[in-house]
């Protein structure tokens, strides 16, 4: 899927992930279409790459354990309308993760946990959308909610508060500018 729409990008995150020796993580294997068995989604476990300077690089890693209430999360519901198989069981994944879509940001189990809406979350709806046929409409205000959680130093925010507008930590997250362009192209 990235391959074809971004093929720089698919490289430099692939190159990285063979450096770091980071091999079936799961979501990413989602993402690219090539997980081995995307279904039923498993437990995942967050664990240390390694080390460089004062900054930690993790990543999480699938396990055995079979999850229990994945539906009620977003990301999860977004990545599964991407892997289905079966168009209609898709489209039920992406109806039921946009009824998760507040106005501000996807309301799932994980938000009131953390108190914080999640940037990728936004992506991985522009994302998914795009590789639906036909491709459903996002709902009202989320384009506009991620393209403005890019920050001046070309970095996303992360995680975000709706209420304060309060920015917690910025990354180069290759997500959501990803979805920025396929929006870009979808729009012209």
């Amino acid at each position: 899927m990235l391959a074809r729409a971004h093929p720089e990008i698919a490289q430099k995150i692939t190159s990285a992930i063979a450096r770091e020796g980071v091999q079936e993580s799961g979501k990413i294997e989602l993402l690219f279409g090539e997980a081995k068995q995307p279904f039923p989604f498993r437990h995942y476990e967050l664990k240390e790459v390694r080390r460089a300077g004062d900054k930690i690089i993790r990543t999480e890693v699938v396990t055995d354990k079979p999850m229990e209430g994945w539906e009620q999360y977003a990301d999860l519901r977004l990545l599964a309308s991407m892997a289905e198989k079966d168009p209609i069981a898709a489209r039920e994944n992406w109806g039921a993760a946009m009824k998760m879509w507040d106005g501000r940001g996807f309301l799932d189990e994980a938000t009131p946990h953390n108190h914080l809406y999640a940037t990728y979350k936004l992506a991985l709806a522009v994302i998914a959308a795009n590789h639906l046929s036909p491709s459903p409409k996002l709902p009202s205000g989320l384009l506009d909610k991620l393209l403005e959680l890019q920050s001046d130093s070309g970095g996303w925010i992360t995680d975000y508060d709706p209420w304060t507008r309060g920015r917690t930590r910025q990354c180069r997250n290759h997500l959501p500018r990803i979805a920025r362009d396929r929006t870009k192209r979808s729009l012209i």
